[in-house]
């Protein structure tokens, strides 16, 4: 947890040494591959900064843009883990949960829809309630295609990027109240997707057993 404390306090003090547009790229890269870092952190400071300096509305959606490219980037990192850690998952503890490659590989399938996915990926990916990582991650395991997963992920965090930077350019506390509430539903969000998982592992495994008797 210190480690974790330590590098956001690192990021943040990046933010006084480097251009505005450097820090966001950098800090929205490491924020992405780093899931323990707050998110909302990176980009309310940024527009906090954008503020002091009297930058405009439209200068926002241009931070915005270049933190979508460093997300994007950290996204794509993510995402061949999940393609990697899929193929080391089922080969060496597949058979004991009673989940095979041809298993994922059909679930993977159901989401091959070109233009559907795309939608479907910039939309949750532009809610700011919605973690990150394990989208990244996801589909990767399932094996997403990356010009899909790679436009779809550079589109929402467009979206998602600017509703931050905005909170942090507004400078008004009740938006700051906002950004904290976000951060921690973010959290909540992230702990049931991994007891979801969890439990989603000890019913296969369950249901192995049983099929056995």
């Amino acid at each position: 947890m210190q480690f974790f404390i330590w590098l956001t306090q690192s990021l943040e003090a990046l933010a006084t040494k480097v251009p505005l547009e450097v820090f966001v790229i950098i800090g929205s890269l490491v924020e992405e591959i780093v899931a323990p870092i707050p998110s909302p952190s990176i980009l309310t400071l940024a527009g906090s900064i954008a503020l002091s300096q009297e930058k405009t509305v439209l200068f926002l959606i241009w931070l915005a843009i270049l933190g979508s490219i460093g997300k994007t980037i950290g996204g794509w990192v993510l995402y061949w883990i999940g393609d990697k850690a899929e193929d080391i998952i089922t080969k060496k503890w597949g058979k004991f949960f009673g989940i095979s490659h041809k298993h994922i590989e059909h679930l993977g399938e159901k989401f091959h829809k070109g233009h559907k996915d795309i939608i479907l990926l910039t939309f949750l990916r532009s809610l700011p309630i919605f973690p990150s990582a394990p989208i990244s991650i996801g589909c990767g395991v399932i094996r997403l295609p990356i010009k899909v997963y790679l436009l779809g992920t550079f589109l929402g965090t467009i979206v998602r990027g600017f509703i931050y930077i905005y909170l942090g350019y507004s400078g008004l506390e009740i938006l700051k109240g906002l950004s904290t509430h976000l951060d921690r539903t973010e959290t909540i969000i992230q702990l049931a997707i991994v007891v979801i998982l969890v439990l989603v592992i000890a019913y296969s495994y369950w249901k192995r057993r049983k099929s056995k008797f």
